[in-house]
C-alpha cells in the first residue's frame, strides 16, 4: 500500500485552525480578554463598527460586504469540482485538469467513498448559489468592515472544502469499464441496505436542508429589518434587535446555522479526519467565536434585549 501523502493546503488549514482554536476557543469560553489590537484583527461588523485604533489594521481594512466575493468564486470552484467527480465517479468521462488535481492531492488511503465525495461537492455548489442569491437580493449590509485577513481565509476556505473530501475519497481515476446506466443501477438497488449502508449521508442530507432553510430565514429577517414592509426600499442601515424565527432563541442563528451545514457535511464525511479537522473545526471556532461576540454586543448595546436568548443551544447555552 502506497505511503499517504498530505498536501501543502492541509497544512495551511492546521495552522489557521490551532490560531483560531487558540484565540478563539478562550476567548469564546471568556477565558481571557484579548488585547484590542487582537479584536480587532479577529472580528468584523457590527462586534467591532468603533473606529479602529491601530493603525496597521486599519490600513487593511475592507467594506464587510465583499462578502460577495467568496461565493461568486466559490460557484466556480464547486462547478468544477462536481463537474470533476461526477464526470469521474459516475459518467466516466474526462474532466480538464483531473490530473493535476488528482497529482496535487497525492495518494491516500481512501476512507470515503464516491457517494460521499459527490455529495460534499454538490451540498457546497447548493450553499454557494444560496448565499449569491442572498448577497445580492436579501442582504442589507452595514457600513461594517473587516480586515483582508479574514477576505484570503474566506477564499482559502472556499478553494479547499471539496479538495479536503476528494482527497480522502477514491484516486479521480478512469475506468476501463463502461459505465452502467443510472436506470439499470436502480433497478438493482435494495432500499433497506441502501439506508443500513447510508444512514450517515441521510442524516447528513436532512441536517443541511434543515439549517440552510433556517440559515437563510436568518438574513431574510435581518434583512427585512431595514426595509418597507413592501420589502423592495432599505430605510436604513442601523441595528435594531430582531425578532422572529429562530432568533426568539438565539442571539446570531444565522452563524448557528452556519456551522450546523458544515456538521451537516462533518457527518457526510464522517469517517475523514482531514474533513473534520479542516473545514469543520475551521467554520465552527470561526462561527462560535462570533456568536458569542455578537450576543455580548446585543446585550452591551440594548437595554431591553430578551435575556432568554442564548449563544449556542436554544435554552441551554
Amino acid at each position: 500500500m502506497e505511503q499517504d501523502s498530505i498536501s501543502l493546503i492541509l497544512y495551511l488549514y492546521w495552522i489557521c485552525d490551532f490560531l483560531l482554536v487558540l484565540y478563539g476557543l478562550p476567548t469564546t469560553l471568556d477565558w481571557i480578554s484579548p488585547p484590542e489590537f487582537l479584536r480587532e484583527l479577529f472580528l468584523y461588523g457590527k462586534t467591532r463598527e468603533a473606529e479602529v485604533k491601530n493603525p496597521l489594521v486599519k490600513f487593511i481594512e475592507i467594506p464587510k460586504a465583499w462578502f460577495k466575493h467568496y461565493y461568486f468564486y466559490g460557484v466556480i470552484v464547486s462547478s468544477y469540482m462536481v463537474a470533476v467527480t461526477a464526470g469521474c465517479f459516475i459518467f466516466n468521462h474526462d474532466i480538464p485538469g483531473r490530473n493535476f488535481l488528482m497529482n496535487f492531492i497525492g495518494n491516500r488511503t481512501p476512507v470515503l467513498d464516491e457517494y460521499a465525495v459527490i455529495m460534499i461537492c454538490l451540498m457546497m455548489l447548493f450553499q454557494h448559489c444560496r448565499r449569491i442569491y442572498e448577497c445580492i437580493f436579501v442582504s442589507v449590509y452595514s457600513k461594517g468592515t473587516m480586515n483582508i485577513l479574514h477576505y484570503l481565509l474566506g477564499f482559502l476556505l472556499y478553494s479547499t472544502v471539496q479538495i479536503c473530501a476528494i482527497c480522502d475519497g477514491p484516486a479521480l481515476k478512469l475506468s476501463s469499464k463502461e459505465p452502467v446506466p443510472i436506470a439499470n443501477q436502480l433497478q438493482t438497488i435494495n432500499f433497506a441496505e441502501l439506508v443500513t449502508k447510508n444512514w450517515n449521508k441521510i442524516l447528513g442530507a436532512l441536517l443541511f436542508l434543515w439549517a440552510s432553510y433556517y440559515h437563510n430565514q436568518s438574513h431574510e429577517i435581518l434583512a427585512n429589518l431595514r426595509k418597507d414592509r413592501s420589502g423592495n426600499k432599505v430605510l436604513h442601515r442601523q441595528h435594531v434587535i430582531p425578532r422572529g424565527g429562530m432568533f426568539e432563541y438565539l442571539s446570531a442563528p444565522h452563524f448557528v446555522c452556519e456551522m450546523l451545514i458544515y456538521i451537516a457535511m462533518g457527518i457526510v464525511a464522517i469517517n475523514s479526519w482531514t474533513f473534520w479537522m479542516g473545514p469543520v473545526l475551521f467554520t465552527i471556532t470561526n462561527q462560535a467565536l462570533m456568536c458569542n461576540e455578537t450576543h455580548k454586543w446585543y446585550n452591551n448595546n440594548f437595554d431591553n434585549y430578551p435575556k432568554n436568548r442564548c449563544r449556542f443551544i436554544p435554552y441551554i447555552l
